[in-house]
C-alpha cells in the first residue's frame, strides 16, 4: 500500500548579534490534510541556535507520531520526512568617530583623544576599549580627524561580530581671547666717533 507522505519545515529565522545565544524552533506547520481529514504529526523537535554573527543548520529530533481528528495513531499510514531549518546570524551595525575637539591657539597641536558611537551600538558587555587618531590642527582653522584603528574590549570580537563603519571629527583652533603680548627691546650700546 502506498503511504501519504508528510513533508515537515522546520522554521528558520533571522536575527542580529547580541552577544547572547539565540534560536529558531519548531515547524511551520504540525497539521496537513488529505482527502478532507486533518491529521497531527508530533513527537518532533526543531531547533537551530547559535552566538555569533553565522549561519547555524538546525537539527530534527524525535519520533513523529501522527493522529487522526479523533487522537488515533495512523503513523503507520504516513511517511514523514522532517527538513531542518537555518538560523542566519547578521553582523551588529555600528558607527565610530573621533569626538570633535575645540581650542583657542596655544601654538601646539590639537588632536582626537576620544571616540564617540554616533549610530548602531554594541552588545551588552562589549565595545572598544582605544583607538587611535589621526589628523593634527595647530593654527587657527578646522580641519578633519580620523580614526585609525580601533581596540577592542576583551570578549568582543570586532572582526567577526560587527560591521563597524568610521566617520570623521573635528578639530577646530580659535582665535585666542587675549592675544599673545611680545615686547621687543632693542639693544642699545655706545660707540666711540
Amino acid at each position: 500500500a502506498v503511504k501519504y507522505a508528510i513533508e515537515m519545515q522546520a522554521k528558520s529565522g533571522t536575527a542580529t548579534y547580541n552577544g547572547q545565544e539565540q534560536s529558531a524552533s519548531g515547524f511551520e506547520s504540525d497539521t496537513f490534510e488529505f482527502d478532507g481529514v486533518k491529521y497531527t504529526v508530533s513527537g518532533l523537535t526543531a531547533t537551530a541556535k547559535g552566538t555569533d554573527a553565522g549561519t547555524y543548520e538546525g537539527t530534527v529530533e524525535g519520533t513523529a507520531v501522527v493522529t487522526d481528528p479523533e487522537g488515533n495513531d495512523v503513523t503507520a499510514q504516513f511517511d514523514v520526512a522532517a527538513q531542518p531549518g537555518e538560523l542566519v546570524i547578521a553582523k551588529r551595525d555600528v558607527t565610530l568617530k573621533p569626538a570633535d575637539a575645540e581650542k583657542p591657539y596655544d601654538g601646539k597641536p590639537l588632536t582626537a583623544s576620544s571616540f564617540v558611537v554616533t549610530d548602531g551600538s554594541f552588545a551588552e558587555g562589549e565595545g572598544v576599549e582605544s583607538c587611535t587618531y589621526t589628523g593634527s590642527q595647530t593654527l587657527v582653522g578646522k580641519s578633519k580627524s580620523a580614526i585609525g584603528s580601533a581596540t577592542a574590549l576583551a570578549g568582543t570580537n570586532l572582526k567577526d561580530n560587527y560591521n563597524v563603519k568610521y566617520e570623521e571629527g573635528n578639530l577646530t583652533v580659535t582665535d585666542r581671547a587675549v592675544k599673545y603680548a611680545i615686547e621687543m627691546q632693542a639693544k642699545s650700546g655706545t660707540a666711540t666717533y
